[in-house]
Order: C-alpha cells, then sequence, then structure tokens
C-alpha cells in the first residue's frame, strides 16, 4: 500500500519509484477517473475545490467503496479542502509557497486536473521508460 501524494511521487528517484509502486497497479485511467469523480461530486453540489494539484491528491491501495472484485489499482484520495467555495464566489487563500491568491471558484478545478495528469505521466514515464 503506498499512501503518498502524487508530487512526491514524481520526485522519486526511478528505481526508488519502482520499489515503491507497482507499475502494473498505477494505471493512468484510474487515477484521473477517480480524481475527476471527486471534482463532479463538489460541483454537483455546487461547491468547487479552486486548489487541485499533484501535491493535494493521495494515492493508495485502499479504495474503501465500489471496489469491484479482484480489480487493485491505486486510487486517489483529494485533500485540502480550504480553498472550497460555492461557485462563482470570489476566493482568497494563500497557496503552498507564499503567494496570496484570488480567483471565482470552479475556475481552476479542470485546469488543476490538467495538472494532475502531466505529473502521472511524468510517473509512469519513469516507471516504464528509464
Amino acid at each position: 500500500m503506498v499512501d503518498c501524494d502524487l508530487a512526491t511521487l514524481q520526485t522519486r528517484e526511478p528505481k526508488a519509484l519502482r520499489n515503491l509502486v507497482n507499475k502494473h497497479l498505477f494505471v493512468k485511467d484510474a487515477i484521473m477517473q477517480g480524481v475527476t469523480e471527486a471534482i463532479k461530486a463538489l460541483h454537483t453540489r455546487g461547491w468547487a475545490h479552486n486548489n487541485i494539484r499533484p501535491e493535494h491528491v493521495l494515492v493508495t491501495l485502499n479504495r474503501p467503496y465500489q471496489q469491484p472484485p479482484g480489480v487493485n489499482t491505486y486510487w486517489p484520495v483529494l485533500t485540502s479542502y480550504k480553498a472550497c467555495a460555492p461557485f462563482g464566489r470570489p476566493v482568497e487563500f494563500i497557496d503552498s509557497d507564499g503567494i496570496p491568491k484570488r480567483l471565482t471558484s470552479d475556475m481552476s478545478d479542470y485546469e488543476g486536473l490538467e495538472l494532475v495528469g502531466a505529473c502521472v505521466e511524468r510517473i509512469l514515464m519513469n516507471l516504464w521508460y528509464r
């Protein structure tokens, strides 16, 4: 089991990464589907996460629900909800670099999803091609 964020996995040396993560279970589609489902769950309730990035996505082998029998893949858990806000509401927060940010809620969720996807691609390249 790995409970680690994507940004940390991305920084691992390829050999250490392969020792930590079973490349056959690290499936991009499962990770991206899980993050997308988390975003949709928030959006259907009228809320936006506003701070989706690789360091806020944990991966784990223990998916607590909806696991089909015999299916084992790493599954994402979206964290860091301090920037959540109702749609259309201006949001002000200080990011991890200490920089104040202001944005309209829900604008950045799918941009954040693209960042997560790029990070997963880099991890997969380290797992398979080095």
